[in-house]
């Protein structure tokens, strides 16, 4: 059996998802249907390596500056550190402007020690540090999180507690509404659809 796409792969993937590219490989929009400007910065970092895009108008002598501060950042296993040259990157770029906005998190994150689906609900649910009510928990996910959660929702011990499901079609892709609509009707759930993102998406049944 071939293994799967690693990390670094993944996060090339979601940056060529996120922002419109030029031939060079710089920055150009955001890719959603009303462009919107691209950040300077595309800083994406795994446990495999990091890849950066910095956008296509920027001063020859900042881009030289940033490529040097990000071609030194560590390859790191705690990524939910700062990276390591974050304040080099920010000084860099506040010479050229102020930074307005910084939009960072885990792309992705499965805790290790989760080795089947059925663990993510308990290691989840049970983690003293998540600042929510115990006892309203949303699980949620898209494309393949999408059928994860609803394969977790059916579960023993939380199928009883499920209200309602909120399916999202995202890029064009539509979520598989008859199956939903089976479970949902099966277990007196609610749907409310979540079509902000459903641009040219189809289902037919």
């Amino acid at each position: 059996m071939s293994e799967g796409p690693n990390p670094l792969d993944l996060i090339e993937l979601q940056a060529r998802t996120l922002f419109r590219h030029d031939a060079a490989g710089r920055l150009i929009a955001v890719n959603e249907p009303i462009e919107q400007p691209a950040p300077r910065l595309f800083l994406g970092r795994t446990s495999y390596g990091n890849i950066w895009r910095l956008r296509h108008d920027l001063p020859v002598d900042l881009i030289d500056e940033l490529e040097t501060a990000l071609a030194n950042e560590p390859i790191a296993n705690e990524l939910h550190e700062p990276p390591a040259s974050l304040q080099c990157l920010l000084d860099a770029l506040t010479k050229y402007g102020p930074v307005e906005r910084i939009w960072q998190g885990p792309a992705w994150y499965v805790p290790e020690s989760v080795t089947v689906p059925a663990d993510i609900e308990p290691v989840v649910i049970a983690d003293p540090e998540l600042p929510v009510d115990h006892s309203k928990i949303a699980i949620g996910g898209f494309s393949a999180g999408g059928n994860l959660a609803l394969a977790i929702a059916q579960m023993d011990g939380l199928r009883d507690k499920i209200k309602a499901v909120v399916p999202v079609h995202l890029y064009g892709q539509a979520v598989d509404m008859q199956r939903l609509m089976e479970v949902a009707a099966r277990h007196n759930l609610v749907v409310v659809l979540d079509c902000a993102l459903s641009h040219c998406s189809m289902f037919l049944c």
